[in-house]
């Protein structure tokens, strides 16, 4: 069995909710983070002239949602691996569940799953050193992990995402550059390689074929300059907390998340009340569909949330982990 097929098992067979309680509470924090740093995204001037280059496409919709989200500089970081996981994940999760509700119930799976492939990426490449060499650790890992997070809200075989994990990686980019004038691509290129995630997973679905034995030699060195420590990468995969060694980012704007945060009185991510009205404030700006989907997702477990349909699935098709139908820096 090679790496990639190692790492599909993981994705397709991953569970929330073998995650310590505390660890679902950070996630939805983290969500609901995500949540503000798209309505707060909206509002720049680089939002405003970036948003045109997109259509109304999912991998469109997603890419935009990444770009917007990545260029307010207040999403999360992840200080081992160097990356920025949910700027890229959670707008793989929401528009997918905005665009086929069906999926809605593997959301938190996939979720989990992104970060924790983005994380370990990033930690195995030594996103902190190779950032140093203008390799974007985020950019770099954006592929696998948006294609693994894609292939597990598609419900792909564990065959299909390992090929969906393959392709990704050959459209794997990561170096980034320095822009000193003008308006700088950066953050295209974020939602860019957001967007190739999703497309490897389509890819794949669709019967494509990658070449499964990437990580089990040099080939990331060779053609990225940024050595592997598959130990790292594989150590522990599935056990654990998937939500160790993130910190608040430093620019001023991070502020703003937890002020709203402790000034509506949110300790886990905001109650569906206060979604619906963050929604509200988005109408006509962006992915309003898109944010009631997160409304939902954080809200799990929250009191009044939602309405038991059937033991273990949510009102409106989420579930607390695992799927109905098969049971499974910077």
């Amino acid at each position: 069995m090679t790496i990639l097929d190692s790492l599909a098992q993981f994705v397709v067979g991953s569970n929330v909710t073998a995650l310590p309680s505390e660890d679902l509470a950070i996630q939805r924090r983290h969500l609901g983070d995500v949540v503000i740093a798209a309505l707060v995204g909206v509002h720049g001037e680089e939002s405003r002239a970036v948003r045109p280059l997109f259509d109304a496409s999912v991998a469109d919709r997603m890419a935009e949602m990444a770009t917007v989200i990545r260029m307010t500089e207040i999403d999360d970081i992840h200080m081992p691996s160097c990356t920025t996981p949910h700027s890229a994940i959670a707008p793989v999760v929401l528009t997918l569940a905005r665009a086929e509700p069906e999926t809605a119930r593997r959301a938190l799976d996939a979720l989990r799953v992104g970060v924790d492939l983005m994380t370990r990426f990033g930690t195995a490449a030594k996103g902190p050193e190779i950032l140093y060499r203008e390799i974007w650790p985020t950019y770099l890992a954006a592929p696998l992990s948006c294609a693994g997070a894609s292939a597990r809200m598609m419900g792909l075989t564990a065959t299909q995402t390992a090929h969906a994990l393959a392709i990704a990686l050959t459209l794997t980019a990561g170096g980034s550059g320095r822009f000193r004038q003008g308006l700088s691509p950066r953050w295209f290129m974020h939602g860019a390689a957001v967007r190739a995630g999703y497309m490897a997973a389509r890819a794949a679905k669709a019967g494509f074929f990658g070449d499964l034995g990437l990580l089990d030699r040099d080939w990331l060195e060779k053609t990225h300059g940024a050595a592997l420590d598959t130990k790292i990468l594989m150590d522990g995969l599935g056990s654990g907390s998937s939500y160790g060694g993130f910190a608040v980012a430093w620019q001023d704007l991070k502020g703003f998340c937890h002020e709203h945060h402790f000034a509506v009185g949110w300790t886990s991510g905001p109650t569906a009340a206060e979604s619906v009205e963050l929604v509200e404030e988005g109408l006509g700006q962006f992915g309003a569909k898109e944010l009631e989907v997160a409304s939902d997702l954080v809200t799990l477990g929250e009191p009044g949330g939602f309405v038991e349909m059937e033991e273990g699935v949510e009102g409106n098709g989420v579930e607390r982990g695992g799927d109905v139908a098969d049971g499974s820096g910077e």
